[in-house]
């Protein structure tokens, strides 16, 4: 530490180092050392000890623009020298509640909200049932005309399987997790650190008036190669989707996973609850899916008459 400033460069040479003032609307400022190597979470933190801005609440002005974080991953990712002044605000954002110790999480289609035609095989909702006391989780995803259950308890180490389909009907069977715990992969990555979407053209949910003039087909964010991975949605393959519902909603940039769901992007209401999901792989090789869709998003605490289902009991 030089001089009083806050340093995360105890090992860097200085040709590494970036030297920065940063500053609050109050007049409240402090200097930071920083190498160019380290995370931007790191220095979010760093950042939050020295100001009491949390990390996720924080939005960065240089010379009076907003700093992207955009593919950033380091503080030498981010468009700034060494001596520039730094301006720390408040987002005003609110972090994504916490998940209940009994919960109860609905994701559905948007498809089906507006009856819009699909395959047999996507996937219309996908509820999720935990328990933390009793270390159990069960995961259903319903398609159009079946579904199927899986519940994994941690503590019998087993996973029981109901499959069903509507031509051939239902198979049950038990086996070993092996490995796989879905109830701790959801609760470590619900729980990871959220980083708010401010650039409005990273932002996946838009307000109606600056949706595209829908077309059948593919907009500008589509890959021109099949082959490529889709990284947004595409908004010409389903009419109205991905419109942002209330002004009072922050885009939160995710990575929540539990079985074979996958969760890249939240919209959050002003008391952080979630109300809108964006899932990634829910292409199931027909045309008229996406890999990245959009979800409604419902989370609640369990009831008892839940409680008892997940656990298997009729009492």
């Amino acid at each position: 530490m030089k001089g009083g400033a806050e340093s995360l460069a105890k090992s860097s040479g200085e040709e590494d180092v970036l030297r920065l003032e940063i500053c609050m609307l109050s007049g409240e400022h402090k200097t930071l050392e920083s190498s160019k190597s380290t995370s931007l979470d790191k220095v979010c933190a760093t950042i939050e000890d020295l100001l009491g801005i949390p990390a996720t609440c924080q939005k960065w002005l240089l010379n009076s623009h907003l700093v992207s974080f955009n593919d950033v991953v380091t503080l030498g990712d981010v468009d700034i020298c060494d001596g520039d002044q730094l301006t720390v605000l408040h987002n005003g954002f609110t972090p994504m509640v916490p998940l209940p110790e009994a919960f109860s999480l609905k994701l559905i289609s948007f498809r089906q909200r507006i009856r819009s035609p699909c395959s047999s095989s996507f996937v219309m909702m996908y509820r999720i049932c935990g328990n933390v006391a009793t270390d159990r989780l069960s995961l259903e995803p319903w398609r159009k005309n079946d579904h199927d259950r899986f519940v994994y308890d941690r503590k019998r180490r087993t996973t029981a399987f109901m499959t069903s389909h509507w031509m051939s009907g239902e198979t049950k069977h038990t086996s070993k997790l092996k490995g796989i715990d879905p109830l701790t992969d959801l609760l470590r990555s619900w729980h990871l650190p959220t980083r708010c979407v401010f650039d409005e053209s990273d932002k996946f949910w838009l307000p109606a008036d600056k949706q595209p003039e829908h077309e059948h087909g593919f907009d500008d964010d589509w890959p021109d190669d099949e082959s490529n991975e889709q990284v947004r949605p595409n908004r010409m393959a389903v009419n109205g989707w991905f419109i942002i519902p209330s002004e009072d909603c922050f885009e939160v940039q995710v990575d929540i996973v539990c079985g074979g769901v996958k969760i890249i992007r939240m919209l959050l209401d002003s008391s952080g609850m979630p109300v809108r999901a964006a899932l990634k792989n829910c292409s199931a090789g027909s045309p008229c899916h996406q890999d990245i869709e959009e979800f409604d998003v419902e989370l609640k605490e369990l009831e008892c008459i839940e409680l008892k289902e997940l656990e298997g009991t009729d009492d």
